[in-house]
């Protein structure tokens, strides 16, 4: 009987130890990929995990300068100021970084329907990057 129980504690903490990696993730810069380097308010941030939403789907402008903080059923908040989604998925989420986040250590909340995912992240005044045209890293200057 002991055995059984000793077999059957291993198996439920086995299983709670998978549900905790599958609700990683990793939130970074957008534009540099380096995540290192801070998020700032009003720029592009990437995250990265697994079963972040259940769906795949990318967000249409609201009007100049706004789009959706809920998008395939699927919400962020930074800081707890909701995100503007651009592009989620189950493995990928991009956002813009709600103004006022501050600067620091930030929360960032996941929520995507069944479950919320939390994570932390740098936060700054500014957040260099450049994003390449060609999605290499590489482009040819003009003047």
């Amino acid at each position: 009987m002991r055995t059984l129980s000793l077999l059957a504690l291993i198996l439920l903490l086995s299983l709670a130890d998978t549900s905790a990696s599958l609700a990683q993730m990793t939130v970074m810069n957008a534009a540099s990929f380096d995540p290192s380097q801070p998020i700032a308010p009003g720029s592009f941030a990437a995250v990265f995990g697994q079963n972040l939403c259940t769906q795949t789907a990318a967000g249409n402008w609201i009007a100049p300068g706004q789009l959706p903080t809920t998008l395939g059923e699927c919400s962020m908040t930074v800081n707890g100021a909701p995100a503007m989604m651009q592009y989620v998925s189950p493995g990928q989420i991009n956002v813009i970084v709600p103004n006022g986040v501050g600067t620091g250590q930030a929360t960032v909340n996941v929520n995507n329907g069944t479950q919320i995912i939390t994570g932390t992240v740098m936060a700054g005044a500014a957040g260099p990057g450049m994003f390449a045209l060609n999605g290499m890293g590489r482009a040819k200057a003009r003047c």
